[in-house]
């Protein structure tokens, strides 16, 4: 029986020391600081051919021509954006147009007016380059705008592209049918703008030899819109 109580009680001293609490040496550290905010996407605005300066008014003005003449090349006009954020973007434009006549109401002119659709079907884009690249872009654009017809012919005939001598394809777009398109600035593949890039484009402009005198004083005002749409693209 003590055997038993004996073997009973070493047991239980046991089951003690197993559940019995031990000290041991600590220490702890403490990260702190750690924060994560949200970044931006800003784009600024510039009408100079290089760098600037930027602008993130909704007024800038690209440039404009008077006494335009049938056949006539104006230009260069110079569209640049810039990124001032701090996430990758992509540049979307989109080009709109409004009636913006000179008719002084006097003369042989007076009343002989044209729509903002016929003069935008008339204002020819002869020539867009991109930074200081040599190619013309106006083909990558007239492609985009025949996508929408059923060749270019019937682009043609709808006012969107117009026959034009000296360029890949023979055909340029017009005001009109770059309202209906979203351009982008393209090399390859779209430019990406990381944080401080900033790129412009070098237009030309003509308003088409067929137009007539029922053009005369008549005329549009461009609207160039551009959008920085985030893209994860390194």
């Amino acid at each position: 029986m003590k055997k038993l109580l004996i073997v009973a009680m070493s047991c239980l001293l046991c089951l003690g020391l197993v559940g019995g609490a031990f000290a041991y040496f600590t220490d702890t550290e403490t990260s702190t600081g750690n924060t994560f905010t949200a970044g931006t996407l800003d784009l600024k605005m510039s009408n100079s051919e290089d760098s600037g300066p930027w602008y993130d008014t909704p007024t800038l003005t690209v440039g404009t021509a008077s006494g335009m003449c049938p056949g006539v090349e104006v230009g260069p006009y110079y569209i640049g954006f810039k990124n001032v954020g701090t996430c990758n973007g992509y540049v979307r434009v989109t080009i709109d147009y409004l009636e913006s006549d000179d008719d002084p109401e006097s003369g042989e002119f007076a009343g002989d007016d044209v729509t903002a659709n016929q003069y935008a079907k008339k204002t020819l884009v002869t020539q867009a380059y991109m930074d200081d690249d040599a190619e013309n872009k106006v083909p990558y654009w007239v492609t985009q705008i025949v996508a929408l017809y059923t060749d270019a012919p019937d682009a043609e005939s709808h006012g969107a592209i117009a026959t034009y001598a000296g360029v890949t394809g023979g055909y340029v777009p017009t005001i009109f049918g770059l309202s209906q398109v979203t351009l982008l600035f393209y090399d390859g593949s779209e430019v990406v703008f990381a944080p401080n890039d900033h790129h412009h484009e070098t237009v030309y402009l003509e308003l088409d030899a067929s137009a007539g005198n029922s053009y005369a004083w008549d005329g549009i005002e461009i609207q160039v819109t551009g959008t920085l749409t985030q893209t994860n693209a390194p």
